[in-house]
């Protein structure tokens, strides 16, 4: 809509996403969208498009929660949703991979050489691996891969690889 959209049709999206009702209404009737076991006319079904199982005539149903439609894309939620997570759950095993790789090494080194310099080391780095937060990490990943390897299609995509290199 932007600015240019006339009263018409502010008042159509308001109307939509119940923004024309009190606030204690708009949480009752968010929590009835989102909640499996929820309470609907016919015409919100329809109207909603609501995948479910019907109980008890027209007004109950089980269902998968309707996180209702992205005000940007006109998608629903939940399909955006499951198209990343894929993508969620390869960086996640790649995440615990990772951690479990580098980890258990310096956790057992920690532990054989108590009181030297390897163990402070290793808990050192484990205390900061935990502690930075992951963007940090992730910056500096892409500028380590950006300066060691320029042609890294990663960074080409996120433009680190075209600083660094002038």
């Amino acid at each position: 809509m932007g600015q240019t959209g006339d009263a018409k049709t502010q008042e159509n999206i308001r109307k939509e996403l119940y923004l024309d009702q009190p606030k204690w209404k708009q949480f009752l009737l968010y929590v009835n969208d989102v909640s499996p076991i929820a309470i609907h006319t016919r015409e919100d079904i329809d109207a909603k498009q609501l995948k479910g199982i019907f109980l008890g005539g027209k007004h109950k149903l089980i269902k998968i929660p309707y996180l209702r439609r992205s005000y940007q894309s006109k998608r629903e939620v939940g399909a955006i949703l499951m198209q990343a997570l894929p993508g969620t759950i390869m960086l996640t095993i790649a995440a615990m991979a990772i951690a479990v790789v580098v980890g258990i090494p310096l956790g057992v080194i920690a532990a054989v050489k108590q009181n030297t310099w390897l163990d402070t080391g290793a808990i050192f780095s484990s205390i900061v691996g935990i502690s930075a937060p992951s963007f940090l990490w992730g910056l500096l990943l892409l500028t380590f891969l950006a300066l060691c390897l320029p042609n890294t299609p990663g960074c080409r995509l996120a433009g680190t690889g075209s600083i660094l290199m002038r």
